[in-house]
């Protein structure tokens, strides 16, 4: 073997030994990372979250009442309700209940002509008083004072039950939403006397007449006296709402965990609109870490040269060669 062709051998066995070593490395560290698992539907088939468009409701907002009345009495207790613009028409009643049956009354009704009107057509004495019914004498219900008056020997029956002493519909004027108005509707009970019927006549019995109202004053009745007398005054159910902000809608899942939706702004809606919640099909891909890529380069920055086996073939080359190459020199081989 000559000079040249032993330098060669070994130059050749180093260069295999180099390039098997790097094939080994680049095949240990080359792996493709496995794909992202996703959980709920299959990759590239996730639903996106659903949600329901929530209802409102339209109101009409308002700090304060167009329209307060207050209804008042000397001889029936006070109510009071609120109104909003849209309103045109109230009732007004005054209700009793009485012991004994009466034999006359005699009372007057003022109110604001500025804010309210009374039809004649809605307001007869059939309606005002039903159980005085055409026998009670009527005026002025077309101005701000209603005079009224009924007697009857034979007695007028409001007995038994809560029965309308009087009762009145007010049509409503124009009603301006930014300038809130009040009004007062005030019966004043001038005469009210009761009596029981004779049994031989059926008329009034002098002798059991009693006044539970004089002159607009309101009678004290004790012992032997005493009449039961319940009473109660109401007025059209106040249809005035507060306006409020309803608060947002969060979309839920079937579990009623709120969804990880985009930051969009969240109609709301009235009250009382459950929140809508989400189909329960729909499903939010989540990513999880059981088989996260590994690291291209570890964060200590050192590359990875392969395994231990590996390691030992090139040193053992690197060992033979050297030895080789010290051998042929101090033989006189190599120069």
């Amino acid at each position: 073997m000559t000079k040249r062709a032993l330098c060669a051998a070994v130059a050749a066995l180093l260069t295999l030994f180099t390039i098997f070593s790097d094939f080994r490395v680049f095949a240990e560290n080359g792996e493709e990372p496995e794909e992202l698992l996703i959980s709920g539907d299959l990759a590239g088939e996730a639903s996106e979250p659903s949600t329901v468009e929530p209802t409102t409701e339209e109101i009409i907002p308002a700090d304060f009442p167009a329209l307060t009345v207050s209804v008042i009495s000397n001889y029936f207790p006070t109510a009071i309700a609120d109104y909003n613009a849209a309103t045109r028409e109230i009732t007004v009643t005054y209700w009793i209940n009485l012991g004994m049956r009466v034999l006359s009354t005699q009372w007057l009704m003022i109110y604001d002509p500025k804010v309210m009107t009374l039809s004649p057509e809605k307001n007869t004495p059939e309606s005002i008083c039903p159980s005085v019914g055409d026998m009670g004498v009527l005026s002025g219900v077309d101005e701000d004072t209603v005079k009224y008056c009924a007697s009857n020997p034979a007695l007028f029956n409001f007995s038994g039950k809560m029965t309308p002493f009087a009762s009145f519909v007010f049509d409503l004027k124009e009603l301006d939403p930014d300038e809130p108005a009040t009004s007062k509707i005030d019966l004043m009970v001038d005469v009210l006397k009761v009596s029981d019927s004779d049994p031989a006549t059926g008329l009034s019995d002098p002798e059991k007449e009693l006044s539970l109202v004089m002159n607009s004053a309101v009678m004290k009745n004790s012992g032997l006296n005493f009449v039961k007398s319940d009473r109660t005054t109401t007025l059209t159910q106040s249809n005035f709402v507060q306006a409020t902000t309803a608060p947002p809608v969060i979309p839920t899942d079937a579990s009623g965990n709120p969804l990880n939706t985009p930051d969009e702004p969240v109609e709301s809606k009235p009250v009382s609109s459950e929140p809508a919640s989400a189909p329960a099909s729909a499903t939010v891909p989540i990513v999880t870490a059981e088989t996260a890529p590994a690291a291209s380069e570890p964060p200590d920055g050192n590359v990875d040269t392969g395994g231990t086996g590996t390691a030992f073939i090139v040193l053992i080359s690197l060992i033979v060669a050297t030895t080789v190459l010290f051998v042929m020199r101090k033989k006189g081989i190599l120069y």
